[in-house]
Formats: C-alpha cells, sequence, structure tokens
C-alpha cells in the first residue's frame, strides 16, 4: 500500500471514530461518506473465494454434522445511507460444507428489494453454484434517482433441495 493512502486511510478511520461525537453536523456525514467509500474502495462485482475448504470444515466441525451446511456469515451494505442517485454495495460472505469433495449446491439465488413492504426489484440467478469454502459475494446497484425518500429493505434468498438461506438488511434512501 502506498504510503499517502495508508496516511489517508488512517485519518479516514480515526475521524470516522470522532464523527459519533459530533452528531449529524455537515462535517461528520462528509467524513462517513468517505469512510464508506474507502470501505468499498477495491471490491469488484461478484463472487471471490475468500477462505479453503479445509479450513472452513475444520471451523464448523463439518465431520460431525449433517452436510451440506451453509452459514451466513455476513449480510452488509455499503453505505446504509444513500441519495437517490447513489450506489450501494451489498456484500454477502458464506461458508459451505458439502458432503462430496467439490460438490456444488445447485440452485436460485433471489435479490428483492423492498420498500413500503412492496417489491420494487426482484432479480434472480438460476443454477446458482454454492461451492465448499468461505465465499465473498459483491454486487452493487444504483438506486433510481426517482426513488422515494424512505428505508428499504435489501432480502437475499437461496433456494435449492437440500440447502436454504434467506438474510435482510435494510439502507436508506435520503432526499
Amino acid at each position: 500500500m502506498k504510503p499517502n493512502l495508508a496516511i489517508l486511510i488512517g485519518v479516514t478511520l480515526l475521524l470516522s471514530a470522532c464523527a459519533a461525537q459530533w452528531g449529524s453536523d455537515p462535517v461528520s456525514g462528509s467524513i462517513q461518506r468517505a469512510y464508506w467509500k474507502l470501505s468499498t474502495l477495491g471490491r469488484k462485482p461478484g463472487v471471490k473465494l475468500s477462505g479453503d475448504p479445509e479450513s472452513v470444515a475444520k471451523q464448523y466441525q463439518c465431520t460431525e454434522r449433517e452436510l451440506p451446511l451453509v452459514m451466513v456469515e455476513k449480510n452488509e451494505i455499503i453505505p446504509p445511507r444513500v441519495k437517490a442517485g447513489g450506489e450501494i454495495n451489498h456484500r454477502l460472505l458464506y461458508a459451505v460444507c458439502t458432503a462430496e469433495p467439490a460438490g456444488v449446491i445447485r440452485g436460485d439465488l433471489h435479490r428483492r428489494i423492498y420498500f413500503k413492504g412492496n417489491v420494487m426489484d426482484d432479480e434472480v440467478k438460476s443454477g446458482f453454484e454454492l461451492q465448499p469454502g468461505r465465499w465473498t459475494l459483491d454486487a452493487f446497484s444504483t438506486v433510481p434517482g426517482d426513488a422515494e425518500p424512505g428505508v428499504y429493505a435489501l432480502e437475499v434468498e437461496f433456494v435449492a433441495k437440500r440447502a436454504r438461506f434467506r438474510e435482510i438488511q435494510s439502507f436508506q434512501v435520503e432526499p
């Protein structure tokens, strides 16, 4: 990492820690936005292996469990507050153990966005494969410029014959 970037990240982290003490003044809002931007720096859309299958199997004691095993370890949206027309990053970190070495679990991956109880967007990836190990799935979405301000929810659901998970994370669209 370049020294100037390391200093910038360090100062941003320090200032963001102080931002909570400052309340909602414009300085803290700018610092939070910079922190969120830095948090997603280097993230690219798609699925990336984050941990080998053997480490995951050991951590979750998969030899002693009924398989397949799917564990959602993190579900986050950055930034949690965005202006209409802005971009959000949805990150899902999950771990998988399969009964067969290098086996896969095929199913449908749904990403739905809700507002006021109604589905605003429903994206489905049929035949999505969960493979053994720890995986990071990043998706980026642009909030429509005419989106109504308020609290939205992003639901991610995986449905297969022998495995299923459903996670929901909210975010706010500001005017």
